[in-house]
């Protein structure tokens, strides 16, 4: 699986990171370091295959996303919806995670678009609100094939997992236990995979010197913003998968070009 799932990883994140920075050394950079980052090794030490082949197919449908924002054809649409619904027999609570992401980015959207419209950096625009509308509705099928799927089987839902999941880990009572939970998240659980200073260190970077003007750059903050909830009030498990399914490695990757450029490095 890992012979499969490790490049499958690499791929999407260089054609999701070219489709948000329209710059393909920075999809270089962020590939590369999706090969050696920490959804690589907690996919091979903790078996998170079924997580790990739904972070490919999301992360593919997200570029899809961003492809009908620009271009408006029915196919990125569809395209979109359906490896959504793919992510959701994938794994569902990554499914619930891209799912969230996606209908908060495209909300913001909706409340920026009436203050922006065109953006000229990188060829990057805010759609109009008949896009956003309609990838919205885009999510909807995804939903509806989950409560089809508990009435049809009468197995539990994604939706009702992801209730049942948050009852158990996440509280009030793991704030007071907030650090010693993150110390074990970073350095104890999966192997420590998740202490990697350097991928981190360039996210934060990016993050005080992002440009929000950009529609990429929302949706990657929204995306860290994922994990501030279960940062405060979750157990560690908690931490670890919503963790895994955050894109660290694009910020990262923007930062590290643009520092290699100011240096002069060879990197660009």
């Amino acid at each position: 699986s890992p012979i499969i799932l490790g490049p499958g990883l690499v791929l999407a994140l260089y054609f999701l990171t070219l489709e948000l920075t329209r710059n393909e050394k920075i999809a270089l950079i962020a590939a590369f370091l999706g090969a050696i980052s920490f959804h690589t090794l907690a996919g091979i030490y903790a078996g998170f295959y079924a997580n790990w082949l739904a972070l490919i197919v999301g992360y593919i449908s997200i570029v899809f996303l961003f492809r009908y924002m620009r271009s408006g054809r029915l196919f990125e649409l569809v395209a979109f919806s359906t490896l959504l619904i793919g992510v959701l027999f994938f794994h569902v609570y990554t499914w619930t995670i891209l799912a969230a992401i996606a209908g908060v980015f495209l909300l913001t959207m909706l409340v920026i678009q009436n203050k922006r419209k065109k953006n000229t950096n990188n060829n990057n625009y805010f759609p109009n609100r008949r896009i956003i509308w309609l990838l919205l509705f885009a999510i909807l099928p995804s939903i509806v094939v989950d409560i089809a799927k508990v009435l049809l089987t009468g197995s539990s839902g994604g939706l009702e997992q992801d209730i049942e999941l948050a009852q158990r880990g996440l509280g009030i009572e793991q704030f007071n236990l907030r650090w010693e939970i993150l110390n074990a998240t970073m350095y104890h659980g999966l192997g420590g995979v998740f202490s990697n200073f350097i991928i981190l260190l360039l996210g934060l970077f990016w993050v005080l010197k992002s440009n929000m003007r950009e529609p990429y750059a929302v949706f990657i903050i929204i995306f860290l913003s994922a994990g501030i909830v279960p940062l405060f009030f979750g157990t560690w498990h908690i931490q670890a998968r919503v963790f895994y399914d955050i894109p660290f490695e694009i910020p990262a990757a923007i930062a590290l070009y643009y520092i290699s450029k100011r240096s002069g490095s060879i990197i660009v």
